[in-house]
């Protein structure tokens, strides 16, 4: 429980204000950001949309959400996104962090399902922070729904820090409404 409270308290500490994000014939997407975070949206048409979330002040953390309609619903079961987040995590990143191994973790959302693993830059381990030099990163995916597919990367200092939660918790809390199903579980 206190898993899913921290993210949400730190996200409800903070003035929060709700993006709407329009998918077209997909829904709508509600994203709830704190007050003076940026948030950035790249509309790529029919096959989706960008957005970069970057925090108040000059902390260093950013998150990026690609939006995907896929035309085939390759992942129409949890443990089918489980295992296409590990294997990305494993290929991708795993063998150049301090983990060695991707870890799956569930996103905990209102709609659909979604899994991430954490890596950890072992060249950045002890040193100061360096803005756009992150020491830790999580990458995962969101089903929404049978034609909504979210790639999520969450890129911080410390996975337990105010920034990062904040970023977790508001990935956590994405709200997608006006869509066709809400994806199977």
């Amino acid at each position: 429980m206190k898993r899913i409270v921290l993210p949400l308290l730190l996200v409800a500490s903070l003035a929060v204000r709700a993006d709407t994000i329009n998918l077209r014939d997909h829904g709508r997407l509600n994203l709830f950001a704190p007050e003076g975070w940026k948030v950035t949206v790249e509309d790529n048409l029919d096959v989706g949309c960008n957005i970069t979330i970057e925090p108040r002040r000059d902390a260093n953390a950013s998150c990026k959400i690609a939006i995907m309609y896929p035309e085939e619903d390759r992942f129409d079961t949890k443990e089918r996104l489980r295992a296409e987040v590990v294997r990305v995590g494993r290929e991708q990143y795993a063998g150049d962090s301090v983990e060695r191994r991707a870890s799956a973790r569930e996103f905990y959302v209102k709609h659909g399902y979604g899994y991430y693993c954490n890596f950890t830059d072992p060249k950045l381990v002890g040193r100061p922070p360096e803005k756009g030099n992150y020491k830790v990163m999580s990458h995962g995916a969101i089903h929404l729904a049978h034609d909504v597919l979210i790639g999520v990367v969450i890129f911080a200092d410390d996975f337990k820090g105010e920034d990062y939660q904040a970023l977790l918790g508001l990935v956590e809390g994405l709200e997608l409404v006006g869509a066709r199903d809400y994806g199977r579980v």
